[in-house]
């Protein structure tokens, strides 16, 4: 089975259509599914679970402070709140305060929450925060991302499922609490329409960008449209922009946001994928901001646009400069092969640049890279998972400004057949002090977080 991981599921069904030999790829907003099951956009999480009482009356307010203590399932100090967890993204200001984000599910058959923790230099805590999908059974929320532009600025998004619609959620930290703060759907608000948000970056307290995608899920992928969404913030609200749609807006087409970064207040970058049921075929998408609109950049597609299955996604985006940025992702073809991807931008275009494939590149492996962070034009981690095929591993990449090369890294679900390890998010403080997060499941077991931390040397379980 092909494991897609980041990529959303909608534009995963539409596009592969009815042959669906991707049936593989996760399933983001997914209930919560049994232990062994992996699900999710962005790493999404996560396993079966059961209602736990959240605090009453704390709607938008964090609580500092629940320590875990390391549990069982690999790694030493990150907490493991409920049955299940995951962790999808996460943003340090400084060596002593990182935001990790995600969700969790309190018991077996439980909502999944959303799930916020701290590092403080020394320790992880959980901050409990609201979960706009409800405590009941079948309630699910989810934060993909967290930005800051200070230790007492920062944004976390994500989305939430009610009434049987997808919703997109943003929260804000002003140094001492999180509080919710409304977002347009402009997916609607029945049941099937979708309007979720996957990515956040700010270029000042005033000029912020979420991305992600928004539309109607038929009852077939011949009839569902999913189209980018891109919301604005001007310091005191989210609004609706109008990105272009490569794929078009019609029945079958589908396109989504996955990752945004600014360098200035007229040039942000959007990457993600885009396709059609008709095709089968995955397309990297990039589009530019330069003050005034969004437009579409011309990008390559290695991995072929000739046929169904022919498959090129970017998941993750970093940028130093305006003229120095780098893309990740996957590209090959549905149950043959599928190679890391990173392509550059050096202010005038896009390159494939070569990486080292953990996997291999015999039939049946993956390598999927899923998150980049530069430092500098010589400094950049990539993260991500591999099999070959096999378990799946951990991977860390490291740009030394002339080639990417393979880091070891823990794998703390262990390396039997049927353990599953994924990093899907990064950020580094220094060059000696970069923590990465995903999740990690062993064989029979539910789904963990996990987070790993380089110190200049090695990558060692945090």
């Amino acid at each position: 089975m092909v494991n897609i991981t980041r990529m959303s599921w909608r534009v995963a069904a539409v596009l592969a259509g009815v042959s669906l030999a991707i049936a593989g790829v996760l399933a983001a907003g997914a209930p919560a599914m049994a232990a062994g099951q992996h699900t999710g956009h962005h790493g999404g999480p996560a396993a079966a679970s059961a209602p736990m009482g959240f605090w009453p009356g704390r709607v938008g307010v964090g609580r500092p402070g629940l320590s875990a203590a390391a549990l069982p399932d690999g790694g030493r100090n990150v907490p493991k709140p409920g049955k299940s967890s995951a962790l999808n993204g996460i943003y340090c200001t400084s060596s002593a305060s990182c935001w990790a984000v995600g969700t969790y599910a309190p018991s077996s058959g439980s909502a999944n929450l959303n799930e916020v923790l701290h590092w403080n230099g020394s320790k992880w805590s959980q901050v409990l925060v609201a979960s706009p999908g409800g405590t009941g059974t079948s309630g699910f929320s989810d934060l993909l991302a967290v930005r800051c532009l200070s230790a007492s600025d920062c944004w976390m998004v994500g989305y939430y499922s009610r009434g049987e619609a997808d919703f997109g959620e943003a929260f804000h930290w002003n140094g001492k609490a999180w509080s919710t703060v409304p977002t347009p759907a402009p997916g609607g608000t029945l049941k099937g329409d979708v309007s979720e948000l996957y990515d956040v970056v700010c270029a000042s307290s005033d000029n912020c960008w979420a991305g992600g995608e928004y539309g109607t899920q038929g009852s077939t992928p011949v009839d569902t449209t999913i189209l980018n969404e891109i919301l604005h913030w001007n310091g005191k609200a989210w609004s609706v922009v109008h990105p272009p749609n490569p794929a078009g807006t019609g029945r079958s087409n589908a396109q989504a946001v996955e990752t945004i970064r600014c360098t200035s207040a007229r040039n942000c970058i959007a990457v993600g994928t885009y396709g059609n049921v008709r095709t089968g075929i995955l397309r990297n998408q990039a589009l530019h901001w330069n003050g005034s609109k969004w437009s579409k950049m011309s990008i390559t597609n290695p991995g072929g646009t000739h046929g169904d299955g022919d498959i090129s996604e970017l998941f993750g985006l970093g940028c130093t400069t305006a003229a120095n940025c780098w893309a990740v992702g996957t590209f090959g073809l549905v149950g043959t092969l599928f190679q890391d991807q990173t392509m550059h931008w050096n202010g005038s275009k896009w390159q494939l640049a070569g990486a080292p494939n953990p996997g291999g590149t015999n039939p049946g492996a993956s390598n999927t890279l899923t998150a980049v962070n530069c430092l500098s034009a010589a400094n950049c981690w990539a993260v991500g998972y591999y099999n070959s095929p096999g378990p799946n591993l951990n991977q860390a990449l490291h740009w030394n400004g002339k080639t990417w090369s393979q880091t070891t890294t823990p794998n703390p679900a262990g390396t039997g057949s049927n353990a599953q390890n994924y990093l899907l998010g990064i950020r580094c403080s220094s060059a000696s002090n970069c923590w990465a997060v995903g999740e990690q499941q062993r064989s029979g077991g539910f789904i963990r977080n996990q987070a790993l931390r380089w110190n200049g040397t090695k990558w060692s379980t945090g």
